[in-house]
């Protein structure tokens, strides 16, 4: 699998950033502009090698597990949909918020638990 399948995405990992989430993960997505074509380039590295440009924590679905335990949380296979789901939290509804990766529901849930304070 690919580590790109197993982090959370780069604009979830934006998102998180500006909701105020600790930048503290193994990996990271380093945003930098090319001098010579103007263009913005993203890479997906190992957190030792940043060095330059815009930096957001990207972070692994272990990373967001630990993160989003104190919350509680049950995230799903939907297999009538082929992707991920957060449906339930302690109990409570939750609302649908499903991606093609865990990482990504992940991230999706934490920043609505975020949001919602």
């Amino acid at each position: 699998m690919e580590l790109k399948n197993q982090v959370c995405s780069l604009k979830l990992a934006k998102e998180l950033k500006k909701l105020g989430v600790k930048q503290d993960s193994l990996f990271g997505w380093q945003v930098w502009k090319d001098l010579d074509t103007n263009r913005r380039t993203k890479m997906l590295l190992a957190v030792e090698n940043y060095n330059y440009g815009d930096y957001y924590s990207a972070y692994t679905v272990a990373e967001l597990g630990n993160i989003l335990s104190k919350y509680g949380n049950y995230i799903t296979w939907m297999t009538n949909k082929n992707k991920w789901a957060i449906t339930r939290m302690n109990y409570m509804e939750f609302p649908e918020l499903d991606s093609d990766t865990e990482a990504n529901a992940r991230a999706k849930c934490l920043i609505y638990l975020l949001k919602m304070g």
